[in-house]
């Protein structure tokens, strides 16, 4: 272990000559993070580690047993209100105006949950 210890505000105040604001102690301290990391290979994530994790497979199989056995999709009212306008044949621009939402969230959710659908059910 390093016996040296750097205090990041006074390193930074004699370098720049004047005091570190929030984002430039998370920029050194993310800095002096990933040094660290190089140096050690220990303490780096390895990729797949969270995947393997025992709280990982006990959350995925909880969210498994949430889930609808007939490929319905749980979505917000508003994603609901989306899907039937669009069935009805309405353009993007037109939901849009209806909903008094922005164009671009209509899309958002147009993209997110592949709309039009037939299987959606309304979030409990």
């Amino acid at each position: 272990m390093d016996r040296r210890m750097i205090n990041i505000p006074e390193t930074f105040a004699r370098m720049y000559k004047r005091a570190p604001t929030e984002d430039d102690i998370g920029i050194l301290m993310k800095m002096k993070a990933e040094q660290d990391a190089f140096k050690n290979k220990a303490i780096t994530p390895r990729e797949g580690d969270l995947v393997h994790s025992k709280k990982a497979q006990e959350r995925a199989k909880i969210s498994a047993a949430k889930r609808d056995k007939n490929g319905s999709v749980a979505v917000p009212q508003r994603t609901c209100t989306i899907n039937k306008l669009i069935m009805f044949g309405l353009s993007t621009g037109q939901i849009a105006d209806a909903l008094f939402m922005k164009f671009e969230a209509v899309e958002s959710d147009i993209e997110k949950y592949k709309l039009p659908r037939q299987n959606l059910r309304k979030k409990k």
